[in-house]
């Protein structure tokens, strides 16, 4: 098989370290009938992770990319991601290869705590030998948090994020319940499903497993020239029929997603108690505008 992972990098020393490690003893372990590269695009990190890259980047299997200033050439976050995304996936592309596996992530995320090398290309092996997959995801514990890559039937059919935003702009209160509707409501706890591979339309999580023919790859793009807002792997997940959540393959989920469920009963008693309060100043200064 040929094997690219594909990673971006900011600020993230920590778990780039980590994460790095658990790939490139994957890469030792499996490369001897496999051919497996590494991509990184790093951009504007300030803390040390571009000393960490410029120390392992002799790696031969490692290709590192830099292109700082990017902060302000390219203000939205979204676009900034996806023109990052757009740069590795580009020079897969011209591998020109006949099938490949392409593994895009985030190298600030706790992404292999539960994974083995073995488990992981058991993974991996499981897309490239069944014509019925074309992409797996994670499910992040504790909570399922990517709600903005999230298209799945009932669970999440729209953008809730911009949703919610948009609304948020218009209401003077109720902003708590609409943020536990749209958002809080929908990162799911594991146990919520039965079943043991979740068919989607688009997902994410911070890591994702694509199976690549070049009969599609030279169409693949993460620019959306139409860009609403829309997180950049909804566009580029149409690209592909058959994909999963997998339960099985579990991430940790970053806290700051998740901040509501991590409190206790307490903390929550406390956060909404906040919003309330908040709901009512806005409210107040609301009715003396008027």
């Amino acid at each position: 098989m040929n094997i690219y992972f594909a990673g971006l990098a900011k600020n993230c020393e920590y778990n780039l370290s980590k994460n790095l490690k658990f790939i490139l003893d994957f890469i030792d372990k499996y490369s001897n009938h496999n051919n497996i590269h590494i991509y990184i695009f790093e951009n504007d990190s300030i803390d040390g992770t571009k000393d960490f890259l410029n120390k392992v980047k002799k790696h031969k299997e490692l290709s590192v990319f830099t292109e700082d200033g990017l902060s302000e050439r390219i203000k939205n976050r979204i676009q900034r991601i996806a023109y990052c995304r757009e740069f590795i996936i580009h020079h897969i592309i011209k591998k020109n290869d006949e099938e490949y596996i392409y593994i895009p992530l985030d190298f600030d995320l706790d992404l292999f705590t539960y994974e083995t090398t073995e488990s992981f290309f058991e993974k991996i092996n499981l897309l490239h030998k069944q014509d019925n997959i074309d992409v797996l995801f994670p499910f992040s514990i504790p909570r399922y948090y990517d709600i903005h890559a999230l298209r799945a039937g009932e669970w999440n059919k729209i953008d809730s994020w911009k949703v919610e935003k948009k609304i948020s702009k218009y209401i003077p209160i109720g902003k708590f319940l609409l943020k536990y509707l749209l958002i809080y409501k929908k990162q799911k706890k594991i146990g919520s499903f039965s079943e043991q591979k979740i068919k989607v339309e688009s997902a994410f999580g911070g890591i994702g497993i694509y199976k690549i023919s070049k009969y599609i790859s030279g169409a693949l793009t993460y620019i959306n020239d139409s860009f609403d807002g829309e997180c950049e792997h909804v566009y580029f997940n149409k690209n592909f029929a058959n994909k999963f959540i997998d339960l099985n393959w579990k991430i940790v989920s970053p806290t700051e997603h998740i901040e509501y469920h991590n409190n206790n009963f307490l903390g929550k008693f406390l956060y909404i108690s906040n919003s309330l309060l908040n709901d009512i100043k806005n409210l107040y200064s609301f009715l003396i505008k008027k």
